[in-house]
């Protein structure tokens, strides 16, 4: 529009300039030329006096003859008389037809041009049903129309390409660099835990990780593979900075233990603690109420062997009570020793009280023997 104006703005001034060349101030002009306010005017093509003095012709127009001989102002070549204006109808964004005079104009979208007063395709551009679309770019209509291209391909050059920087992996678009399930190259999956790194199946950081059985482990903290792959612990042992060490509280006596409580093993490996010890604060002791005698764990209250005291044996026929020597039940101490009084000859029926010749002490009675009948204090044959 802006070049329109400075065209006709040159015209008019080329005009002006040559009208004023052409006043004369005599009385008659040189036909064809005419007399107009002083000024000799070519009425055949001035835009100022077109056809007749003083008719001046409008915006876009130029002063000429028509099809018919007869001169008057006409639209510019390219210009269209739409409703008593002349216009350019045959661009994009004023694009139409002219009927008797009457003008039907509309605005073409960006991808359409004017020709012939109607909106078509650019150059570039394909008809694609109502629309034109450029189908080297368009995924929809990519090379022709409606050929979409699938997932996140692009169109280059009306041909369906993944972006740069992925590749084309049974028809989806992935970058192989990172892709689990394409690492590197199409179909090559990373195993479980591990992950894709510049195209590369590999264990995440921290760099302790390290793919052992199928699966990324810790090599330092791990207890089936420590410091390497398949180093198991033994029980009781934890994986610690890639070395098996025994547990807290536990020592490496060829098993873990508790060199406090573990007889074989009592306060340091090897030192094994009598037979009926028991370890305790790492050192071999007797159980509580109970005393080593001879090398073995004895309870002093009841033993015949060590009774209250180690070496302290109960004569016979005593049981050792609370610590005590006591005649069993159904004995009775006689001068120090238990006496089944009984059956006792010497102390029947109580101490120091002994039976006669033949006589036999049966229920703590001194009684004859069988075949032996009592006559007086003695026995005698029947």
């Amino acid at each position: 529009m802006r070049g329109l104006m400075l065209t006709a703005c040159c015209c008019l001034a080329w005009l002006a300039v040559f009208v004023s060349a052409q006043r004369d101030t005599s009385a008659s002009c040189n036909p064809p030329r005419v007399l107009c306010n002083d000024t000799c005017a070519f009425t055949d093509r001035d835009a100022l006096n077109c056809g007749a003095c003083g008719n001046q012709c409008g915006f876009n127009e130029v002063c000429g003859p028509t099809e018919n001989g007869d001169i008057s102002c006409q639209c510019r070549q390219g210009f269209t008389r739409c409703n008593g204006v002349c216009r350019n109808i045959n661009v994009p964004n004023a694009c139409g037809k002219a009927v008797d005079g009457q003008c039907s104009v509309q605005s073409c979208p960006s991808s359409q041009t004017c020709e012939g007063g109607e909106c078509t395709c650019r150059a570039g551009f394909t008809t694609c049903g109502s629309f034109c679309v450029a189908t080297q770019t368009d995924v929809f209509n990519c090379g022709r129309c409606d050929n979409v291209c699938p997932g996140s391909f692009n169109c280059d050059n009306g041909v369906c390409v993944c972006p740069a920087g992925t590749q084309d992996c049974n028809g989806l678009c992935v970058d192989v660099s990172s892709d689990l399930g394409n690492c590197g190259r199409c179909g090559n999956v990373c195993p479980f835990s591990q992950q894709c790194s510049s195209g590369a199946c590999q264990c995440p950081k921290p760099v302790s990780q390290t793919f052992c059985a199928g699966r990324c482990v810790d090599i330092l903290s791990n207890s089936a593979n420590c410091g390497s792959c398949s180093n198991i612990c033994r029980a009781k042992q934890a994986c610690i900075a890639g070395t098996c060490v025994c547990s807290q509280g536990l020592t490496d006596c060829g098993t873990c233990v508790a060199v406090s409580r573990d007889p074989n093993n009592c306060g340091r490996c090897g030192n094994r603690c009598n037979r009926s010890q028991v370890c305790e604060g790492g050192a071999c002791k007797c159980p509580d109420g109970q005393l080593l005698c001879n090398g073995a764990c004895t309870d002093v209250a009841k033993s015949i062997r060590h009774c209250g005291a180690c070496g302290n044996t109960c004569p016979l026929g005593n049981q050792c009570i609370a610590g005590r020597c006591t005649c069993s039940l159904g004995l009775t101490r006689c001068n120090g020793i238990c006496i089944d009084t009984d059956s006792d000859y010497l102390n029947c029926g109580q101490c120091d009280n002994s039976c006669q010749g033949p006589q036999i002490c049966s229920n703590g009675r001194c009684v004859c023997p069988p075949l032996l009948i009592q006559s007086g204090n003695q026995c005698v044959r029947p």
